[in-house]
């Protein structure tokens, strides 16, 4: 298949916003429930549930927790600022310009983890790691792998190779959306001790979801870097589409 294919959950959301738009759905009421979407689309909730997301971002929808999901636009903001990740390959300059220690890898449920994580599988990896400069630590991660990619999880350490292109080498699942998160944060002891820095110190806290073309997050992470040893670029363009 091309791999410029629109993955399912695009394909929903662009059906719906298509419909809303044209009155079907008219605004403040409901949504079809998950359930009769899934069945509708012939779809797993993990697809659904991206879909909504994807809706939610061009503001056509708000969640109403016990209600299900309201439609509160005709169209979607005409004016918003986009962070367009276009250079999802360039995730792994990092990987490819460093080396990874693996410090622990063991399999938990998803009850057990310290971060949240998306419902779907029970079953997780934990991996945490070390990655280093020739001359000093840069970065320490906390990696969630869903236990469904279990080859790719147990690869992590052996090669450079990004975590996502493992999981798409051994499974076909294509890497489509990377969710991202970054706020400052102190460094706790056992991580400050691991980064060769003081207990307290600031340092850079990224977080991020990776998603599939099925609309699964298979991996999630954690990263924290000293302050002063990475610095976060983007450009944001303005979408005046709509």
């Amino acid at each position: 298949m091309p791999s410029s294919r629109k993955p399912r959950y695009a394909v929903i959301a662009d059906e719906v916003a298509g419909a809303i738009g044209r009155g079907q759905y008219p605004v403040g009421t409901l949504l079809p429930s998950e359930a009769e979407l899934r069945a509708q689309y012939d779809v797993s909730h993990h697809t659904v549930r991206e879909a909504m997301r994807a809706l939610q971002d061009l503001r056509l929808v708000a969640p109403e927790r016990g209600r299900g999901t309201r439609v509160v636009a005709r169209s979607a903001t005409s004016a918003r600022y986009v962070h367009t990740l276009e250079a999802i390959p360039d995730l792994g300059e990092v990987a490819r310009e460093t080396r990874i220690k693996v410090l622990r890898r063991t399999r938990i449920l998803r009850a057990a983890a310290e971060s949240a994580l998306p419902a779907g599988s029970d079953a997780w990896y934990l991996i945490e790691a070390v990655r280093s400069t020739p001359s000093h630590p840069l970065v320490w991660k906390q990696v969630y792998i869903d236990a469904r990619y279990a080859k790719a999880a147990l690869k992590v350490g052996a090669s450079n190779t990004p975590i996502y292109r493992l999981v798409e080498r051994h499974y076909g699942e294509k890497l489509v959306t990377v969710r991202q998160e970054v706020a400052a944060t102190a460094i706790a002891p056992a991580v400050a001790a691991i980064l060769v820095v003081e207990s307290g110190s600031p340092g850079l806290l990224v977080e991020r979801q990776y998603v599939g073309e099925s609309g699964r997050v298979f991996e999630v992470t954690k990263s924290v870097y000293p302050a002063g040893r990475f610095r976060y670029s983007s450009e944001l363009h303005l979408d005046r589409r709509g």
